[in-house]
């Protein structure tokens, strides 16, 4: 049995771009990366969202703001030009014709929210580009926020090698202009991800939080103690808000190893912990394709459909794996979109 699949995050409008500038342009329609658009239709995808991730200090010398522009006219240039494969979800119109014709959809998100020039004004602009979700911060603090493992703490860092330190943050949380930024998203109907927030900025935003949360690609910190996994109580509280939170498929957020190799079991614990901790209907996927160097048993978007055997094989119900591969993501986007 096939699953519809929706797939929260991914980084391969980054690697689009990066690979156009360095002279070796690919496209979305087939490529070498873990995303195209053909391996979305072998894996079952009904919905695929791309991130827009900026890194606040990268070696291009521009602007974050300058940088999320960048990928945002990437993003444009690959969906227009695959007009009848892969339709933009913005309304609930968008995605009751995504599901009905039986189509690819697109969403929108930021990775760093922190490149408006610090002006809430321009939450409009990205809401109207097509934003639906923004994660409030990467691995540097900002404006709005502190994430637990900052890079400003370690040396020559790469950004695609997650660290594996366990740092959490205790003391700077959100910011006077991040509590009215997160205001200002659930006024225009863009959800809050946490995946990188610090453990107090999580706090804040819950203490003020009015629509649903989510973390789009955060793991379970009680079976891998890295501080960008999320503790029992901050999976609870994301539930409480009717928010879910997507299995990152990195290696170094699903155990402590030595191979470097994404397991599927390890996948599955870790769903079955947010199940028992969270209940069902907070489990999703959010692979972080295109955006980690782990060796992943499940190698592409081609490859979906593995997950969703084992964990029919591992005694989760139909209904389940069907609400884990694609359901509650589709729930919570009929609650969210307008």
């Amino acid at each position: 049995m096939s699953y519809p699949v929706c797939d929260l995050h991914c980084d391969t409008i980054l690697r689009l771009r990066d690979a156009r500038r360095e002279g070796s342009p690919r496209i979305l329609a087939k490529n070498d990366f873990a995303i195209d658009l053909e391996k979305m239709e072998q894996g079952g995808m009904a919905i695929q969202t791309f991130a827009l991730f900026t890194d606040r200090k990268n070696k291009t010398g521009y602007s974050p703001e300058h940088e999320a522009l960048s990928l945002l006219n990437e993003y444009q240039k690959q969906i227009s030009a695959n007009p009848d494969a892969i339709i933009p979800i913005q309304t609930l119109a968008d995605l009751d014709g995504v599901l009905e014709k039986g189509c690819l959809g697109s969403l929108l998100s930021l990775e760093e929210g922190d490149v408006m020039f610090q002006d809430l004004d321009l939450l409009e602009f990205w809401y109207n580009a097509g934003v639906r979700l923004i994660t409030l911060t990467w691995n540097y603090p900002n404006v709005i926020a502190s994430p637990n493992i900052s890079f400003d703490d370690l040396e020559e860092v790469d950004y695609r090698v997650p660290s594996p330190l366990f740092r959490i943050e205790t003391e700077k949380g959100l910011t006077d202009y991040g509590k009215a930024f997160v205001r200002k998203c659930e006024e225009l109907g863009i959800l809050i991800d946490v995946s990188h927030l610090g453990d107090k900025s999580f706090w804040d935003l819950m203490d003020i939080a009015t629509k649903p949360v989510i973390a789009s690609h955060s793991n379970c910190r009680a079976l891998c103690p890295v501080s960008r996994n999320l503790d029992d109580d901050q999976i609870r509280a994301i539930a409480r808000t009717g928010g879910i939170i997507g299995l990152n498929f990195c290696a170094d957020f699903l155990k402590e190893n030595t191979d470097n190799k994404s397991h599927i079991s390890d996948m599955i614990a870790h769903l079955r912990h947010l199940k028992e901790v969270g209940g069902i209907d907070v489990c999703a996927i959010g692979t972080d394709f295109d955006g980690i160097n782990s060796k992943v048993e499940i190698q592409d978007a081609s490859e979906h459909q593995k997950l969703a055997q084992a964990l029919s094989e591992d005694g989760f119900t139909s209904q389940e794996v069907a609400q884990i591969m694609g359901g509650n993501v589709i729930n919570l986007l009929r609650k969210t979109l307008r």
